[in-house]
């Protein structure tokens, strides 16, 4: 049986096949089916809503102010409980009428309750403290820190105002005796022209320098300016502790009070900007051409370096080899803590290394060799170095393993400098013979 959907006004018909036969059957005249789009879907509006919905104030002299009163009423039939206030990026604006005068940046109140569709006058006041344009928004929070509502609140919205990005610059490590340059860009973004006083580094002494003097003028609207910082790499660390060089780059105008800062900072190593790098080398004795390349041309080895935070081998993210080659550790928003695996060698000598710039400090990391396949070449004598920033601490005797055995070699404690043998129960070398991985040739389950 066969049937048809109607979404015209059409003739609709059934045909059936019994014995061989086809018959058709009208159904007869089928009304169109109406069409509904349905969109997307719609948050329900919130219940504490104002009027006006924004605060809007004029240009003021500096040092005078001006108050608002604003409608906050409930839209809903159930009651609404304020309790808490916050201002996001706030220095002029302030809120009375709930129980005080709150211009900080957060903090709970008394709670206040709107009943059905009940209402309250508030009042929003600008104290002027400079020409630029002013902008703030003031955010309602109900109980357990739920956001109810947020006003929009504005002053000088034709006054001058100044973008500056980035916010802050994290050279990192730099070599002794080279530059590095980044731009700071600053744009123009109000109804006036921005006037730009002076932009210098301070302290002078940090090792942060502009390419060009400053020259002052203004920055009409629309336009930017981008001023080159330099990080002249400074005095030279030694060991695994880093000692930051740190600066602001400081833009003044007449327009904003208090200048507007970018933070600025990097460190300076001799030979590497390699916090730490570890290398993992072998020979298979049994491989009569150990240079030879290709799948299966000679014993395969890897390299592991464990966080603290891994249950065990293999454990991912938390353990760093060839099948998780660059993970995400320590810090979320900052790669500089994360390891890197280089290539992973399969047929035979290696290296293996995985590094990390700058290591997270209170760490300790353990080094592992893993005999993956020997590809019936035998066993093979292992060797491991460590070096922090270019410097050489460590190289382990040689070691001969044989395939299936992991050897949990050292540990690494940041920011100690030092690397700590690991041993077994019986204080000789801990090497677990035929280590089940949960690992196939190609990959390793998260």
């Amino acid at each position: 049986m066969r049937s048809c959907g109607c979404t015209l006004a059409w003739l609709c018909a059934l045909t059936i096949i019994a014995g061989g036969c086809e018959v058709e059957v009208v159904l007869g005249v089928f009304p169109p089916r109406a069409q509904i789009d349905l969109g997307q879907p719609v948050s329900p509006a919130p219940c504490l809503r104002f009027s006006p919905a924004e605060v809007v104030f004029a240009a003021l002299p500096p040092g005078s102010a001006h108050t608002q009163q604003i409608t906050a009423w409930n839209a809903c039939g159930a009651a609404v409980s304020i309790q808490a206030l916050s201002w996001r990026e706030n220095r002029w604006f302030s809120v009375s009428g709930l129980g005080g005068t709150h211009a900080g940046s957060e903090g709970p109140i008394a709670p206040v309750v709107l009943g059905a569709h009940g209402a309250r006058t508030l009042e929003i006041t600008y104290s002027a403290g400079e020409a630029a344009l002013t902008e703030s928004v003031l955010v309602f929070h109900g109980p357990h820190d739920k956001i109810l509502a947020e006003l929009p609140v504005l002053a000088n919205s034709q006054g001058p105002q100044l973008n500056v990005a980035p916010v802050a610059i994290d050279v990192g490590c730099q070599l002794k005796g080279t530059v590095t340059w980044r731009p700071v860009t600053l744009a123009s973004t109000g109804g006036a022209p921005v006037e730009l006083s002076n932009v210098r580094v301070t302290p002078a002494s940090a090792g942060f320098i502009l390419q060009r003097a400053f020259i002052p003028g203004p920055l009409e609207p629309g336009a930017d300016r981008v001023v080159m910082v330099g990080y002249a790499a400074g005095g030279v660390g030694d060991g695994p502790e880093v000692t930051w060089d740190e600066a602001r780059l400081e833009i003044s105008s007449p327009d904003y009070v208090a200048p507007i800062d970018v933070l600025l900072q990097g460190f300076t190593r001799e030979a590497s900007c390699e916090g730490l790098r570890v290398t993992l080398m072998w020979n298979t004795p049994g491989d009569p051409d150990s240079k030879d390349e290709g799948p299966e041309a000679g014993a395969d080895l890897d390299l592991h370096l464990r966080h603290p935070f891994a249950v065990d081998w293999f454990d991912l993210p938390f353990d760093a080899f060839w099948s998780n080659a660059s993970p995400t550790w320590g810090n979320m928003s900052n790669a500089q803590d994360d390891p890197s695996s280089g290539p992973d060698d399969v047929d035979g000598l290696g290296p293996e290394v995985i590094v990390i710039p700058i290591p997270e400090p209170g760490v300790s990391y353990r080094v592992g060799v893993h005999y993956w396949a020997d590809n019936g070449f035998g066993p093979s004598t292992v060797q491991i170095r460590v070096s922090i920033f270019g410097q050489l601490i460590h190289e382990t005797s040689l070691k001969q393993l044989q395939v299936g055995e992991l050897w949990e070699a050292l540990d690494i404690p940041w920011s100690k400098g030092s690397v700590v043998p690991v041993t077994g129960p019986d204080g000789g070398d801990l090497v677990h013979s035929n280590y089940d991985t949960p690992c196939t040739p190609k990959a390793c389950p998260e």
